[in-house]
């Protein structure tokens, strides 16, 4: 059996992902389950492009490129 080699995670990239963990739990709360974008139920996702802490929750379908809606939470206020 070969072993695979998995790609440690720095405790920098942890300490994001574990913030960003925080504040999608606190935006689903917000959104109740909808898409930040289009207002639809469905699973949904970070959509981010270049800055990672402004991020909205979007479903699949938003996010998807080359016909994604990129919004930042500041254009959603």
């Amino acid at each position: 059996m070969r072993k695979s080699h998995l790609k440690k995670m720095s405790k920098k990239c942890q300490a994001i992902l574990s913030e960003e963990a925080i504040i999608v739990n606190k935006m689903l709360i917000a959104c109740q389950g909808r898409c930040m974008i289009c207002g639809k139920f469905a699973s949904l996702e970070k959509n981010h492009t270049r800055d990672r802490k402004r991020f909205v929750l979007s479903c699949r379908e938003c996010h998807l490129f080359p016909n994604g809606r990129h919004k930042y939470l500041d254009d959603m206020v």
